[in-house]
């Protein structure tokens, strides 16, 4: 049978004969004026009838909700409001089930999934329709519950009203909704029946208008009164009803003029009646079968419909196909009170017992439990208790729960292991400190009675608290091994879903504790098999959920996100599941971005731990806001991004709760991740061994402190203190796992190589980068994230320079985004654009040439001329924030106004298209410029070079191999950028040679100025250097070839003779 009580709690009272009272109708409907309507009037003052009664008149849509006290816990309220919603029609019925779905996840800001709750929950009625919420009072709960209600209330939409009904005057919570005329009362003043109402109700009972007027003085225009008073004239004399006519008011109590009339009333019944009525109020709502079944007395359905037409304070509601009864709270509180007195104790126990097998039988858990309480039937509510547990907590109602449990007495309660487990259960989340102790003497007893299982299950309960409180791991270790046992031996969980809840609490405590267990990756592949398995895939999407983001993580660390793929394939779906709760969605998104942030896809991940964050602030999650922005500080420092980083860390730290040593730790471990970032490696240094100190004594799980130590090692090498970052990296390597041991000992070798390079030791530091990026290339390992990318730059360019795994150095500068103005990286591509590791290379020197990716561009002949000498002008003018006016002028004199913009724009576009890289060539603010991260200009390396003090020559001279733009050399601005470049460099040999030759190293000396000599034959002081080192090394006949190769070109090409200079070196060397 249907839920036949519940459905009765969303059934509007069916009204009999009632006066229709049109003076408090017209009120109602000027008060749908405002979106909220608050009638607050005594018990007995006619609320519910009034309210029933124009919504008929009315012929309103809308939804009646029976509030109760066990509305006042938010997790039952939200529960039969999903409940109630269902019945709001086809749209309610298919919708109902979409509805957020409470867990103690919230508890942290109920505000939040209050207001989102109700916005959702007030879409699903149809236009015009009304709410009404009858006895609010009882579901008033706590000031935060109020709160948060009060909030929500402005989700209100247009279109919809709510009314509710109350004893008492609104909590104060709801004082700015008046003040704002957002809602209206309607008081007890108003709700006071006048003397025309009045003459209604008492009808031809008061034979004289004297009389009618006196009863309706002296009820004070209460129904109830008018009622009573009406029932209590039929069986007056005349005489007496006279002497009525005198009195002044009901000066008593209502609450004792109710008892005292009722009481009269109630005494003239007959026995049989009495009872059935006392048995029947055990329940809070009933069918004339349920009191029939109570009582034994086969007319309670003609007592109940005679009580019903007269208006003696019962009413009836539609469930389905069967008529629900209601006694007035009233008349109920005195039906009960009289069977307290009237009913021996041993009937009205059993009375109880069977009231509450009957809630039971109608799926009535909530009202069953009471009645068991108030029967002291502690047994059967144990084992309510135990038997709807799990419904309870799928539901999210730990706390109700919880109630129910702790009203046991503790010797019921202690003695059955599953209430002690079940009530571990409902604090996992919330208060996981307080579930830790239960749960570890259920596992106990369960293990003791021999119920692996249960002993397996608490196990893995146990270590989702450790993993909810994240505090200290140590424990962890005696929860593996009774779950390896259990899982070892023979099959005794339940079902696929219970495994799959074992399995991934198993892998977690692994990965936390125990990373370098031998059986770690086997474990991870169990569950995946599991997770993908056909009987898995009707297990509630929340425990799937919540497996696939523990495999997930194990993906992330041990495969850094290799093996994730087919994960996410199969559980991406699962996020638009509308059964999933935000929690398991967020926690999802937190580990599919971290995968994104370690393969390098950065701008991605943030993208998702924005998506994460909208949905944790949506439903009110606060307390995984630290894990969202943790992992953006993690994906914004490790893109080197230091402004998103700082601004990612300020908000990490508004969401710091000091309290939680090890978010503390985590925070100064990002915080010296930053740090290092913007070039403040001591501090950093210091940040980092904090944040180690204060992981180590949080219980830090196992897997991730030498992360933190590893973090210390770069800060220590960034800052030059070499031999303390390599003791600090062999720390990190004893105690990490072997998955991170391998990437530890690659930055180890990398530090060593970096310090070999600083104490001049280049043979070294080459030896030391051929093993290493032979091992990096194995392990497809690009990881230096966290190091200086110029240090990184320095190993490349003399991995590339030297040929060590040049197609690795290359993967390896593109995917750090070196960029290639560092003056080592323009000498490792001086040989061949074919080392470059930027999408695009672009030499000038000698023949013009443009490569993508180590081919050529072929340019389609006359089409693309025009493009590429926009290239080529860019570069000539240092290729950084050019102006876009100056190479129009350039390129098209004759053109003006709009046509030269027209031609630019043009010709721009080609030219993009034909280098075919994304954001390789920027133009911002009228300036045009070449992106450094994706193109390398042999003639900003040799700019570079040329920079740096002292100027490496050779290498110089090794990338300058002919003259700039050798094509273009009828061009005025080539040949200024030409000469320029020239000049800088004869500059540079010239000095260096001197040094040379100042150290009296002419031999040394000789070929820089034989080199320099190719590149420009008309250098005459070059010219005089070289016969000096040719004559102080004693080769007078290669000195005197010198000179007249150098008067011969003066002649030939400047019409001139050689400087006096030249002649006296000459006439040395002749001598």
């Amino acid at each position: 049978m249907k839920n036949v009580t519940t459905l009765a709690k969303f059934s509007r009272p069916r009204l009999y004969a009632v006066v229709k009272r049109e003076r408090l109708f017209r009120a109602l409907d000027e008060a749908r004026a405002h979106p909220i309507v608050y009638i607050a009037g005594p018990p007995g003052a006619g609320k519910s009838t009034l309210v029933a009664s124009w919504l008929e008149a009315r012929r309103a849509p809308g939804l009646w909700f029976q509030a109760d006290i066990g509305d006042s816990d938010p997790a039952t309220f939200f529960h039969y409001l999903s409940a109630a919603a269902a019945t709001l029609g086809a749209r309610g019925a298919r919708k109902a089930g979409s509805l957020p779905r409470w867990n103690p996840g919230y508890a942290s800001d109920l505000a939040a999934f209050t207001r989102r709750f109700l916005r959702e929950f007030f879409a699903l009625f149809p236009a015009g329709s009304v709410f009404a919420v009858d006895n609010f009072h009882e579901a008033a709960g706590t000031p935060e519950w109020r709160q948060a209600f009060a909030d929500g209330l402005l989700e209100l939409p247009a279109g919809l009203n709510i009314v509710f009904l109350s004893r008492v005057d609104p909590p104060p919570e709801m004082s700015r909704l008046l003040a704002s005329q957002a809602m209206v009362q309607l008081g007890w003043e108003a709700l006071r029946f006048t003397a025309d109402e009045a003459a209604a109700v008492v009808g031809r009972v008061g034979e004289t208008h004297d009389i009618v007027e006196a009863i309706h003085r002296a009820s004070g225009g209460w129904a109830a009164g008018l009622v009573l008073m009406r029932e209590h004239l039929a069986r007056l004399s005349a005489a007496d009803a006279g002497a009525l006519r005198d009195s002044a008011s009901l000066d008593d109590s209502r609450e004792s003029v109710f008892a005292y009339f009722t009481g009269e009333i109630f005494a003239r019944a007959r026995p049989e009646n009495r009872r059935t009525l006392m048995l029947a109020a055990l329940l809070p709502s009933f069918t004339a079968e349920d009191a029939e079944a109570l009582s034994g007395n086969a007319e309670a359905h003609r007592l109940l419909e005679h009580l019903y037409r007269r208006h003696l304070f019962v009413d009836r509601r539609r469930a389905g196909e069967r008529a629900v009864y209601h006694f007035h709270a009233l008349f109920r509180e005195f039906l009960l009170a009289e069977g307290r007195v009237r009913l021996a104790a041993d009937e009205r126990r059993a009375a109880l017992a069977r009231a509450a097998a009957l809630m039971l039988a109608r799926g009535e858990p909530d009202a069953a439990a009471a009645l068991y309480r108030t029967a002291g039937a502690w047994r059967e509510l144990a084992a309510l208790a135990r038997d709807a547990s799990m419904q309870l907590i799928g539901e999210g109602r730990h706390g109700t729960l919880r109630e129910w449990i702790e009203s046991l007495p503790p010797g019921i309660r202690d003695a059955e292991p599953a209430l002690v487990y079940a009530l571990g259960l409902t604090h996992v989340y919330g208060e996981p400190s307080r579930a830790k102790p239960l749960l570890a003497r259920a596992h106990h007893a369960f293990a003791a009675a021999g119920d692996t299982r249960h002993a397996m299950l608490a196990a893995a309960a146990s270590i989702d608290c450790h993993y909810h409180e994240w505090a200290d791991f140590t424990p962890l270790d005696r929860w593996i091994a009774v779950l390896e046992r259990g899982l070892a031996g023979p099959a005794v969980l339940a079902s696929p879903a219970e495994e799959l809840r074992v399995r991934a609490s198993l892998l977690l405590a692994l990965l936390f504790r125990q990373p370098s267990h031998p059986e770690l990756t086997a474990h991870a592949q169990a569950l995946a098999a599991l997770l993908g398995s056909r009987e898995i895939a009707s297990a509630p999407v929340n425990v799937r959920m919540s497996a696939a983001s523990v495999l997930f993580n194990f993906y992330n660390w041990a495969t850094k996100g290799e093996s994730a793929s087919a994960l996410i394939g199969l559980a991406l779906p699962w996020l638009d599941d509308p059964q999933a709760t935000p929690l398991n969605r967020v926690w999802f998104l937190v580990h599919l971005a971290f995968h994104e942030q370690i393969t390098r896809q950065y701008a991605k991940a943030r993208r998702r731990m924005a998506e994460a964050e909208a949905i944790a602030r949506e439903h009110g999650l606060a307390s995984i806001l630290f894990e969202i922005h943790h992992a953006d500080v993690s994906a914004a420092s490790a893109a080197r991004d230091v402004a998103g980083t700082h601004a990612a860390l300020e908000r990490l730290r508004s969401v710091l709760d000091p309290a939680r040593r090890m978010d503390v730790a985590y925070f100064r471990h990002q915080e010296a991740a930053y740090l290092l970032l913007s070039g403040r490696p001591a501090e950093a240094a210091a940040a980092s061994r904090e944040a180690v100190e204060i992981g180590r004594e949080a219980g830090m799980p196992a897997m991730q402190l030498p992360h933190l130590i590893v973090l210390g090692a770069h800060a220590l090498l960034a800052a030059g203190r070499h031999e303390e970052a390599l003791n600090r990296y062999e720390q990190a390597i004893a105690a990490a796992a072997p998955v991170d041991k391998r990437s530890f000992t690659f930055h180890r070798d990398l530090a060593r190589a970096l310090f070999a390079l600083a104490r001049g030791n280049e043979a070294g530091a080459v030896a030391i980068l051929a093993n290493l990026f032979a091992a990096c290339r194995e392990a497809k390992f690009f990881g230096f994230m966290r190091q200086p990318p110029e240090s990184v730059a320095r190993l490349v360019a003399l991995a590339l320079a030297r040929g060590i795994e040049v197609e690795y150095a290359r993967a390896l500068a593109r995917t750090r985004k070196l960029a290639p103005p560092s003056p080592d990286l323009a000498v490792s591509v001086a040989a061949s654009t074919r080392r470059a590791p930027w999408p695009l290379a672009i030499r000038t020197f000698g023949a013009f040439e443009l490569s993508r990716h180590g081919e050529p561009v072929v340019s389609r002949g006359k089409a693309q001329r025009k493009p590429l000498e926009l290239l080529k002008a860019l570069v000539a003018h240092g290729a950084r924030r050019v102006d876009a006016a100056t190479l129009t002028a350039l390129l098209w004199p004759e053109a003006q106004g709009d046509d030269a913009k027209t031609s630019f724009d043009s010709t721009l576009y080609r030219l993009r298209r034909l280098v075919g890289v994304d954001g390789a060539i920027q133009l911002a603010e009228g300036k045009l410029s070449l992106d450094p991260e994706s193109v390398w200009v042999d003639a900003l390396a040799l700019e570079a070079l040329l920079d740096a003090l002292p100027v490496d020559v050779e290498r110089a001279l090794a990338l300058a191999r002919g003259d700039f733009l050798a094509d273009e050399a009828a061009l005025p601005w080539a040949a200024r950028a030409r000469d320029r470049l020239k000049s800088r460099l004869m500059r540079a040999v010239l000095a260096e040679g001197e040094r040379r030759e100042a150290r009296g190293d002419h031999a040394a000396a000789r070929p820089l100025y034989e080199a320099a000599l190719e590149r420009d034959n008309l250098a005459e002081a070059v010219y005089r250097r070289l016969m000096v080192c040719q004559r102080e090394t004693g080769d007078a006949a290669g000195a005197l070839l010198t000179y007249r190769r150098c008067r011969e070109l003066l002649s030939i090409v400047l019409g001139r003779s050689p400087a006096p200079e030249t002649e006296a070196i000459q006439t040395l060397a002749g001598a």
